[in-house]
């Protein structure tokens, strides 16, 4: 039941820092920060009808947050200040995290991707969540393994003015990320429906060291695609 606002946070630092493992929030609004709402860093982090909106740069960014559940959540409107949204803008950026579900929420209006996973990430869930009006993809996920993307709507994304990183301008877009199953989706007017970029490109691994991620082995079926451009 806390709202913070106008922190002057430098870009990436969240205007709140959770950092400590088994941790909650609930109920919070993380609005009009100079660059990122709020960061998560600890273990099996629960955040639960919390809002984040109108941030300079983002929602919230994750990093080694594994574990995080997000439920009942509402990010909408953010990159107000208009950061470079190839770099890390719009809704909010996790990265290097394991087993991450985001579900039963909305991502809507974000100046960058609604919801987006770079570098290394793992066997991560979206599922039963509205992403809509995003200025570029809906669900970027890049450089990253195994996200099982399922039941959402995911609508009007990727009109920006100007092209996304990697080509991101589809409601959903993969990245050179294997082994993904995207299934049950409903994908409407967006740019692109769903798009596959493959480069030969490596990540960080969260164990350390890193893995080329250009070989491809997606699953795709079950979806509804209708009236993208």
């Amino acid at each position: 039941g806390i709202r913070f606002r106008y922190a002057a946070n430098r870009a990436q630092q969240g205007a709140v820092q959770f950092s400590g493992d088994d941790s909650e929030v609930e109920d919070c609004v993380f609005e009009y920060t100079n660059a990122c709402g709020a960061g998560f860093r600890g273990q099996r982090i629960a955040v639960r009808n919390c809002i984040f909106q109108y941030n300079g740069q983002m929602g919230f960014g994750a990093g080694r947050a594994h574990g995080l559940l997000m439920t009942g959540c509402v990010v909408r409107n953010n990159n107000t200040k208009g950061f470079d949204r190839g770099w890390e803008a719009g809704g909010n950026k996790i990265a290097l995290t394991r087993g991450a579900i985001i579900e039963n929420s909305l991502f809507t209006e974000n100046k960058g991707n609604g919801i987006w996973f770079d570098i290394g990430n793992e066997k991560c869930q979206v599922r039963n969540c509205l992403i809509a009006d995003n200025e570029n993809a809906g669900i970027f996920y890049e450089i990253s393994y195994s996200l099982h993307a399922h039941d959402n709507v995911i609508v009007g994304n990727g009109f920006a003015f100007s092209p996304g990183a990697w080509g991101a301008s589809a409601g959903i877009s993969i990245s050179s990320s294997p082994d993904c199953l995207i299934e049950r989706n409903l994908l409407i007017g967006n740019k692109e429906g769903f798009s596959l970029r493959e480069q030969k490109r490596s990540t960080p691994l969260i164990g350390g060291g890193s893995e080329p991620v250009w070989n491809h082995h997606e699953i795709v079926r079950n979806n509804v695609f209708a009236y993208n451009r």
